[in-house]
């Protein structure tokens, strides 16, 4: 919804204001994506390597 707003911004005639509503309605869908779906893989990629116990072999005996 705070997207919406600002990209409804784009849509003034002052031109300043345009591109101001435009470049801030991309950084919150970009930010938005990010955060449902890289955040999420990255959580728990970081998680399970933290938790995977290493393996000795006889070679590191």
């Amino acid at each position: 919804l705070l997207a919406a707003g600002f990209l409804l911004l784009g849509s003034s005639s002052f031109k300043l204001n345009s591109d101001m509503g435009n470049a801030t309605g991309l950084i919150i869908l970009l930010a938005l994506l990010f955060d449902l779906l890289a955040l999420p893989a990255w959580l728990a990629w970081s998680t399970r390597a933290r938790t995977t116990p290493s393996i000795e072999t006889a070679a590191d005996q």
